[in-house]
């Protein structure tokens, strides 16, 4: 996976992996903007708990965020950790009929996202001293 994030002045593509989210698909249907789901859930290393409806209707076994993994589309996912919860969910879903061409981002210092994150620290790092003072 790859991710552009322009900070400041600089721009960074961060090169990493999905995220495994160990998903235990479950039992509990529902119907999202006309199509069939079916929910699992999920942790991450932190321990932090997702859940994510998904239709094997649409074949793509990718969502929203750094969701993926199911055996289908994603249509809403729920993030829930001790301080906050996101919930995305679709809106609108639109199935081209021609191949579409992405090709990678080329502006930016390659990185993984903890090598962005320490450079970022060090940058930092005079900003926050003078403010600890």
């Amino acid at each position: 996976m790859y991710k552009q994030f322009d900070i400041n002045v600089k721009t960074y593509l961060v090169k990493d992996n999905l995220p495994d989210f160990h998903w235990k698909l479950t039992k509990e249907k529902s119907v999202i903007n006309g199509y069939n789901a079916v929910k699992a859930i999920g942790t991450d290393e932190q321990g932090n708990e997702f859940s994510a409806w998904y239709s094997t209707d649409i074949k793509y076994k990718d969502g929203p965020h750094n969701f993926a993994n199911l055996p289908g589309l994603i249509l809403q996912a729920e993030v829930i950790t001790p301080y906050f919860k996101t919930i995305f969910k679709i809106n609108h879903l639109e199935i081209l009929k021609e191949n579409l061409k992405i090709s990678l981002p080329t502006k930016g210092k390659i990185v993984t996202f903890q090598e962005m994150r320490k450079e970022l620290n060090e940058a930092n790092k005079p900003v926050n001293e003078g403010v600890e003072k």
